[in-house]
């Protein structure tokens, strides 16, 4: 719709781009280049006796310098079908006078490629990685369901200069943005466990367990394998424990060599292939020349009230200590994630209560971490 060789365009653009600038002030910029199908026809054009390769590409690094020249820091975006060796930048694309092939090797290495090519997406993918171009796809594209949000999920999960995704509907269309989230913020099993604690280190054996869910918006998805990694107090890796299922419960028992202290983690497989990792626990075990009885594990008590909590609420967090001792309690995700340290200090056999706000938590399932110099216990409570 413009000459490429017009000056009057870049005259325009520059002007554009510094009113964005100025009401915007924007983190990166979306360049517009996408299913171009007219070019190299009109007098400037043939005067400068280029391919469209020569015309577009020499556009589109005078368009990122325009936004380089107006920000700087701002980091700037490129539809992926015009450069595309498996998608548009072909030789007489439409009605293009000449050859687009290899403009990939022409276009600025700082250019984030927002990859649209579904029907070729692994090839695409894997061409712009090679390439040592960024990228982010473009899924959805308003096919009535979540088939290409799980495509691209999958084909992307292994390449290299993945920045993450961007949903893409033409119709408005936000119906599967939940699926979309899902997808990108947790592909593959979801597991739900409660993490082991210094208890166990007096025990015989270790019992792992864990609720493991297949992605709800596919059918057809199975889990394939659930396994507990041990590994000792230095990292290395001592054991793989393979947990049954019953139904979505996955469990698993192997003798307790570890008296002294170990690290786990939970891995789940399903049948589309994705992996999740769990975090890495560890479990310590008591300081030097501290003797570690079950009476020891058992003089703290914790407890969570109300259990669930309602959304947009509080709860209290009540703990006491049959000996004074000094403590440490944690927020956690079900991740095993630290959200924020909720209290420092003594506990003792006074009852002590801690206010949790719970207006900013997601609804879903945390725990409560109590520390101390010689066990940790782990109170779960849900947020509805």
């Amino acid at each position: 719709m413009v000459s490429l060789s017009e000056d009057t365009l870049y005259q325009l653009m520059t002007y554009q781009a510094q009113t964005l600038k100025n009401l915007l002030s924007p983190k990166r910029f979306f360049m517009g280049h996408d299913e171009i199908r007219c070019m190299n026809w009109d007098s400037g054009d043939l005067k400068r006796n280029l391919s469209p390769r020569g015309l577009l590409g020499d556009n589109i690094k005078r368009c990122d310098s325009i936004f380089k020249n107006i920000g700087g820091s701002e980091e700037r975006v490129i539809w992926s079908d015009m450069i595309d060796t498996f998608h548009n930048a072909v030789n007489n694309y439409y009605l293009l006078n000449g050859d687009l092939r290899g403009i990939w090797n022409d276009i600025p290495k700082s250019l984030i490629v927002a990859n649209w090519n579904y029907g070729n997406r692994d090839a695409s993918l894997k061409f712009f990685s090679k390439l040592g171009l960024r990228q982010i796809s473009s899924p959805y594209y308003d096919v009535g369901n979540t088939s290409t949000i799980r495509g691209w999920r999958i084909s992307q999960d292994t390449i290299a200069g993945m920045l993450g995704s961007v949903y893409t509907t033409w119709n408005n269309d936000y119906t599967f943005l939940r699926a979309f989230a899902d997808y990108f913020w947790s592909a593959g099993p979801f597991v739900i466990h409660t993490p082991l604690d210094t208890s166990v280190l007096a025990k015989t054996t270790l019992d792992f367990s864990a609720q493991v869910f297949p992605d709800p918006y596919d059918p057809a998805d199975k889990i394939t394998s659930v396994i507990a990694e041990i590994y000792d107090s230095l990292g290395v890796r001592k054991q793989t424990v393979t947990l049954a299922s019953s139904g979505s419960l996955f469990t698993g028992t192997t003798n307790n060599t570890y008296k002294s202290g170990f690290r786990y983690r939970i891995i789940a497989v399903n049948s589309q292939g994705l992996k999740r990792v769990g975090p890495m626990y560890e479990i310590k075990g008591a300081a030097p020349n501290q003797s570690v009885n079950d009476n020891e594990y058992s003089s703290f008590a914790i407890r969570v009230f109300p259990n669930p909590i309602p959304a947009k609420s509080s709860a209290t967090i009540e703990f006491t200590s049959a000996e004074r001792s000094e403590v440490n309690i944690t927020l956690i995700n079900i991740l095993g994630e630290t959200l924020s340290k909720l209290y420092s200090g003594n506990a003792d056999a006074n009852k002590q209560t801690v206010t949790l706000d719970t207006k900013n938590l997601s609804v879903g399932t945390y725990f409560i971490r109590l520390e101390s110099k010689i066990t940790t216990k782990t109170v779960k409570f849900v947020v509805e």
